[in-house]
C-alpha cells in the first residue's frame, strides 16, 4: 500500500509546476525545516490556565508575543548577572583594599609555632 499524496495547491497548478517539480520542492522544504525549524508544543489546563489562554488569544501574533516575553526575560537575567558580577568585583576590591599589607591572617597576630 503506497502513501497517499496530497494534490498540489491551486497556486502550484496555476503556475504550471509539474507534479515532479512539486515533489522535489516538498522534499527540499521538509529537509530545510528539519535543519532550521524547532517546534514546541504546549498544553494548558482549561481550568487552571484560563488567564494565560485568554491573554494569548488576544494577541494578533502568538509567536511574536512569546518571542518578546522570552527575549525581555533574557535581557532581565543578563542585567541581573552583570549587577552580580559588578558587586563581586567590588567586594574583591574592597577586601584587598581593606587588608593591611604584610598581614596574612585575619587575626593580625603572628603565630609562634
Amino acid at each position: 500500500m503506497g502513501t497517499r499524496r496530497k494534490k498540489p495547491p491551486k497556486y502550484i497548478e496555476d503556475h504550471k509546476y509539474s507534479e515532479e517539480g512539486y515533489d522535489r520542492f516538498l522534499t527540499y522544504f521538509k529537509e530545510w525545516q528539519k535543519k532550521n525549524i524547532a517546534q514546541i508544543s504546549l498544553k494548558f489546563s482549561l481550568e487552571n490556565d484560563k488567564d494565560i489562554l485568554e491573554q494569548l488569544s488576544n494577541q494578533p501574533s502568538k509567536i511574536d508575543y512569546i518571542r518578546k516575553l522570552v527575549r525581555d526575560d533574557i535581557k532581565k537575567q543578563e542585567k541581573k548577572k552583570l549587577k552580580q558580577k559588578a558587586a563581586e568585583e567590588e567586594n574583591k576590591e574592597r577586601k584587598t583594599r581593606d587588608t593591611p599589607k604584610g598581614r596574612k591572617g585575619s587575626s593580625g597576630y603572628r603565630s609562634t609555632s
